[in-house]
């Protein structure tokens, strides 16, 4: 017998629900029977205002998942941590190294974690 799975998005550029926000970045909440895990955490912590308008219990989340390491994924992670201290952290170890990008006029900007973030995955590792 097959689990069914259920993504909910909590941050993403567009929104089309009256009372939810939209920001540049991604967050979801994805349940698979009784696991549930939120993956990535989007720019701030409008992921977790979002799952409170829809109703979500974000303490329950069993593991925090980062695809990458820019700051629009990765923006939350410290209010993440904080709303499920026992979720574990899942990313991989480039995903906490500098990035940067070009500005259409040539200028270089981080685009990476930002310290708050690089501090909470420091936090969890030594947990």
């Amino acid at each position: 017998m097959s689990e069914s799975i259920r993504v909910t998005t909590l941050v993403e550029n567009s929104v089309n629900a009256r009372d939810l926000q939209a920001e540049h970045g991604l967050a979801f909440h994805i349940q698979a029977g009784s696991r549930r895990l939120l993956f990535d955490t989007g720019q701030t912590d409008l992921f977790l205002r979002n799952a409170r308008q829809l109703c979500l219990d974000l303490k329950t989340v069993d593991a925090i998942v980062l695809s990458h390491g820019h700051y629009d994924h990765t923006g939350g992670l410290k209010r993440a941590r904080e709303e499920a201290p026992n979720a574990r952290l899942f990313l991989h170890p480039s995903a906490a190294s500098a990035k940067f990008s070009a500005n259409a006029d040539g200028r270089i900007r981080s685009v990476g974690m930002t310290e708050t973030s690089l501090r909470a995955v420091h936090e969890a590792a030594i947990q």
